[in-house]
């Protein structure tokens, strides 16, 4: 605690640094200062807690220093000194909402008394307002506290469930171990701001059924819930229902690319099993269908459709480049995969012959699934067995791949073919899907091909050769730049304004002033 004594008188100053016992209340710095003005440029360069001032002294009064203080919203604990009994000092000193007010000469006693009672104030408030900033945090990142508690639970099976209530009960949920609960999985949703939006749709729900939830996730497509009931241990069927489908009406507000697995009821003890009811009904859903989903809604378990890929066949086909011959068949099995569990086991069995075999080819021509699939997007291939469409991009990713690698002579003929298209297309809306369409080329294989070949991407180089046609046209023509925009397909003027200076360096008006002589 630090403190700063101001009067004119050197003797006052000097009696009362020497008489207090400062250490005694809790003071370890003590200030002096024989006018406003020097208090003044002490307060400016050192945070002051505790100011003891006269209030009789030339050029400027204690009061006028503290007055400067309130308007500088510095927060300085105001203890005033006067030599005189006059009410009106004290009534402007009330005004100001000082500490207190002492007659001089006052005890050294009494000075510490009233300083003692200014540092405890103090210690007080400065524990308040860290409670109360401290509370505010928690709140704020309550979202983060409680995703960390559930992500800790779920990862270790031998954390104390009774320690988890206890810490929920600190973030002001009351759950008991006896209590009936719900709790719900949602996916395939965007990051913030949306994630926010979610959250606050379902809670305009839980306020219409009287009932609390809590949310949890554990990576960025998932949202996991808790919800129960205020009043009552539990929810009966119909109404349960009623409230999950509203869940998913609203949530279709924001995206019809939503999912909603639930279960319940269920009490704490069985949190981990529930949670593993959910992450199985989102794993069996291969097929990636939308809606609302409990234990029974997905597909039973039904008989598979006979498959055994003639693997030397694949092969054989893959060396003579053509890879649809494959690619149907994959697609034929995978498409008529059910979504349950024994179609889950299907694809990831399926899932991994396939990397195997992919991985044979890829030896024999001495390279490795890293070249198909760089770093960054490995985890895409080792987890295509999610979804059959996952695992149908896989496939086709692979065996073009392959079957371009089988035929690599050819690839400078096909950028001749896709450059020819662009040039004789330059007015037209040029599409990759249509590049790919015309050469008879995967488009994502072709965006890969072109970008290897060129060392542009194709987005890239459709702009610049549009942009360098816009320009010779610019420079020998006398047509209007929104028609010479057309001209190469564009029909938003801005758009080919940005394009353009993006390759050119300026503005398409910029060069026709040049061309013109302006």
């Amino acid at each position: 605690m630090v403190t700063l004594v101001v009067d004119d008188q050197i003797s006052v100053v000097s009696g009362i640094f020497c008489g207090v016992n400062w250490s005694r209340i809790g003071i370890h710095k003590v200030y002096k200062a024989l006018n406003a003005l020097e208090a003044r440029a002490i307060i400016c360069k050192t945070k002051i807690d505790i100011l003891l001032c006269d209030i009789e002294m030339p050029k400027e009064s204690g009061l006028d220093l503290y007055r400067w203080i309130l308007e500088q919203h510095l927060d300085i604990t105001c203890i005033l000194l006067t030599a005189h009994a006059d009410f009106l000092y004290a009534q402007k000193a009330l005004k100001l909402n000082v500490f207190d007010y002492l007659l001089q000469p006052a005890p050294y006693e009494e000075i510490e008394e009233v300083l003692s009672r200014a540092v405890k104030r103090r210690i007080s408030s400065e524990q308040a307002n860290f409670i109360k900033n401290y509370g505010q945090m928690i709140y704020n990142d309550k979202d983060k506290l409680i995703d960390a508690l559930f992500q800790n639970f779920l990862a270790n099976t031998m954390t104390s469930s009774i320690d988890i209530l206890e810490d929920l009960h600190k973030l002001g949920y009351e759950l008991k171990k006896d209590l009936s609960l719900y709790t719900g999985l949602i996916t395939h949703f965007l990051k913030e701001p949306v994630l926010n939006n979610i959250k606050e749709k379902i809670r305009s729900v839980w306020e219409g059924f009287d009932l609390i939830s809590i949310f949890f996730s554990n990576s960025p497509d998932e949202l996991f819930f808790i919800f129960y009931s205020k009043g009552t241990d539990s929810i009966d069927s119909k109404s349960l229902s009623h409230i999950i489908h509203c869940i998913y009406d609203l949530l279709k507000e924001i995206s019809n690319d939503i999912s909603v697995y639930w279960n319940g009821p269920f009490n704490f003890d069985s949190f981990h099993s529930a949670i593993d009811v959910l992450k199985t009904l989102k794993a069996n859903n291969i097929a990636n269908l939308k809606g609302i989903f409990e234990k029974d809604t997905l597909q039973k378990a039904a008989p598979l459709p006979p498959f055994e890929p003639n693997w030397l066949y694949w092969n054989q086909a893959l060396e003579e480049g053509y890879p649809e011959t494959i690619l149907n068949e994959i697609r034929d099995f995978l498409e008529k995969l059910p979504s349950n569990e024994v179609g889950a086991m299907a694809l990831k069995n399926f899932h991994n012959d396939f990397i195997q075999f992919i991985s044979v080819n890829l030896s024999q021509q001495g390279r490795s699934l890293k070249e198909v699939y760089p770093q960054d997007n490995m985890i895409e291939a080792l987890e295509a067995y999610r979804s059959i469409q996952a695992m149908i991009d896989f496939a086709e990713n692979c065996c073009l791949y392959l079957a371009h690698k089988t035929k690599e002579p050819n690839d400078k003929n096909c950028i001749k073919v896709i450059e020819d298209y662009i040039h004789r297309n330059i007015s037209e809306d040029i599409r990759r899907d249509d590049i790919a369409e015309y050469v008879g080329k995967n488009p994502s294989y072709l965006s890969r091909l072109f970008k290897r070949e060129t060392g542009i991407n194709l987005k890239e180089y459709i702009i610049k050769e549009k942009m360098e046609t816009a320009q010779k046209l610019l420079q020998s023509t006398s047509l209007t730049i929104s028609m010479i925009a057309m001209k190469v397909g564009y029909s938003n003027f801005s758009l080919f304004t940005h394009n353009y200076k993006k390759i050119t360096g300026h503005l398409p008006s910029e060069e026709n002033k040049k061309i013109v002589g302006l």
